[in-house]
């Protein structure tokens, strides 16, 4: 039978046993909720431009490979904005950053939650539209892109005007890859480049 100074004693070692347990598995549940975060963020890095916070290329290559596994029709749209380097030249990259996150803001907000913006490089956005693929169905949402991006954005104690070109391609199954299908795209907006400032044209 334990003394009443030697159950003092063994009640407080229990105490800090208990205390001790739980402040280790206050420990691992902060660890795992920290990874966990980490992990997220890691995640949304990987798939996502870290200026604009858009989906990136390589967001973008997955979900349009997942539609030709699927055997899913859809059509892209290929968009470089007109004359971006003088508005860097001029305004600083900071400036040119923000017009990026305001037009990819303004074009995204008028999409279909199906529908996928994403920043390509630089000055470049493709727009992934699923089960779209009558041409003039195509067109006409590129039109409306480019008259989104043709908008005045106030950035500070700045008015900007900008425009865009735009080359699309519809999947029609016979690209054998990603690239042939983004490379159509990208030829055709060339071909809308040199026939002048927003301009559209469709891929053979």
């Amino acid at each position: 039978m334990l003394k009443r100074g030697e159950n003092d004693s063994f009640q407080q070692m229990s105490e800090e046993v208990i205390n001790s347990r739980e402040e280790l598995s206050q420990r691992v549940r902060d660890r795992t909720a920290d990874l966990v975060i980490a992990k997220t963020k890691a995640l949304h890095l990987a798939n996502h431009d870290v200026v604009t916070g858009l989906a990136n290329r390589l967001s973008n290559r997955q979900a349009t490979e997942r539609l030709r596994d699927k055997k899913q029709p859809f059509s892209i749209l290929f968009i470089d904005l007109d004359g971006f380097k003088v508005i860097n030249d001029t305004y600083g990259h900071g400036i040119g950053d923000a017009l990026l996150v305001k037009i990819g803001q303004q074009v995204s907000k008028h999409l279909f939650p199906s529908e996928i913006l994403a920043r390509y490089g630089g000055d470049e956005f493709v727009l992934l539209l699923p089960n779209d693929i009558d041409s003039d169905a195509v067109m006409a949402t590129a039109n409306s892109v480019l008259k989104l991006i043709k908008q005045p954005f106030q950035i500070g104690s700045h008015s900007l005007i900008i425009s865009a070109c735009i080359g699309a391609a519809i999947y029609n199954g016979v690209d054998s890859d990603t690239d042939s299908l983004i490379h159509r795209a990208d030829v055709a907006m060339y071909q809308a480049k040199h026939a002048g400032k927003s301009q559209m044209i469709l891929a053979d």
